[in-house]
C-alpha cells in the first residue's frame, strides 16, 4: 500500500509549470533581443543625422567668422558714419512723431 505519490511523481509534477516557465523565459528574450535592434538601428539613424547636423554647424561658424574678417576688415570711413548718424536722427524724428501723434490721440479720446 502507498501512502502517498513517490518523489518521482512529485518531481515530475513540478517539472511540467517549470518547463512553461522556462518557454516564457524564452520567449521574452527573443522579444527583448528584438526590440533591442530595433532600437540600435535607431541609434544609428539618430548618430548619422547629429553628425550631419554637427558637420553643417561647424561650416556655419566658419562662414560666419569668413564675415566677421571681412566687416571688420572693410572699416568704416567719415562719409559711412556721418550717414548712419543721419539716418539714426531721422529714425528718431520719426519715432517721436508717432509718440506725438499718439499722445494727441489719446487727448482727443479723453475727451471723447
Amino acid at each position: 500500500m502507498k501512502k502517498g505519490p513517490s518523489k518521482k511523481n512529485v518531481l515530475e509534477n513540478a517539472k511540467s509549470p517549470l518547463e512553461e516557465d522556462v518557454k516564457k523565459f524564452h520567449s521574452m528574450i527573443e522579444q527583448l533581443e528584438g526590440h533591442m535592434m530595433v532600437m540600435e538601428k535607431l541609434l544609428e539613424e539618430k548618430e548619422k543625422g547629429l553628425e550631419t547636423k554637427v558637420a553643417a554647424k561647424e561650416m556655419i561658424c566658419a562662414e560666419n567668422e569668413e564675415l566677421k574678417n571681412r566687416v571688420e576688415e572693410q572699416g568704416n570711413n567719415a562719409g559711412d558714419a556721418e550717414r548712419m548718424k543721419r539716418d539714426i536722427k531721422n529714425q528718431r524724428n520719426g519715432w517721436e512723431e508717432k509718440a506725438w501723434d499718439l499722445s494727441a490721440a489719446r487727448n482727443e479720446y479723453k475727451k471723447l
